[in-house]
């Protein structure tokens, strides 16, 4: 199976500001020391940038409130996006972010047919 590429950086901001979230994204990333934008956008897995890629969709998802929409800002997976949110939130102790979301069932899905 072939792994597809992530988006250059550069589109990425692109793209975050063409939605009216790169100040959202700065404004993040300012508050982690010695760490960029362009880092965070990455594939960069250091300690200090995988904490700000946290901090960065745990803030998106405040503003679009969906994690494949965050996942494709960012150009990483939706599940990726899920598991950076609920570390950030451990950090910051957000108790309500860590609860399990909804699940929407169906009437197919309880046996009613």
């Amino acid at each position: 199976m072939l792994k597809t590429p992530r988006r250059r950086e550069y589109d990425l901001q692109d793209e975050l500001e063409l939605r009216g979230l790169l100040a959202v994204a700065n404004a993040v990333v300012a508050r982690h020391r010695g760490v960029t934008l362009v880092d965070v956008l990455s594939h960069n897995r250091s300690a200090d940038v995988a904490e700000a890629r946290a901090h960065l969709v745990y803030e998106l998802y405040d503003e679009v409130r969906s994690y494949p929409r965050v996942g494709r800002l960012l150009g990483i997976h939706h599940t990726s996006a899920m598991a950076a949110r609920k570390r950030w939130a451990r950090i910051v102790g957000d108790v309500a972010a860590l609860r399990p979301q909804a699940q929407v069932t169906t009437p197919a899905a309880q046996g009613a047919v």
